[in-house]
């Protein structure tokens, strides 16, 4: 009797973790998506505030203090993705020049 419940407990156990890892990866490839139609929206020459109020907060940001045309923005890309979505831009003028779209 001790080991059939030992068994449950452990069946249910796994069910509730598979279910939270499901869960997140489903979360979070919807913002994936929704990064990927808001990245369609940008255009080069946009200053850097246009930008965030389409896509919102990066997920992160290099910051290059060597090449001025360098900075990016990174956001997350849909699950599977080889590469993020990139907005590269000039950290003095705030403009972007260049967009790396997801592959």
């Amino acid at each position: 009797m001790k080991k059939i419940i030992v068994a449950f407990v452990i069946l249910i156990t796994l069910v509730i973790i598979v279910g939270i890892i499901y869960a997140k990866i489903r979360i979070g490839n919807i913002d994936a998506r929704i990064n990927v139609e808001n990245s369609t929206r940008v255009q080069i020459g946009m200053q850097i505030n246009e930008v965030l109020e389409i896509m919102g907060e990066p997920d992160d940001r290099v910051v290059s203090f060597f090449d001025k045309d360098d900075s990016m923005l990174y956001y997350t890309p849909p699950f599977g993705a080889s590469s993020g979505i990139y907005f590269q831009y000039d950290t003095d003028t705030r403009v972007i020049n260049r967009i790396i779209p997801y592959e």
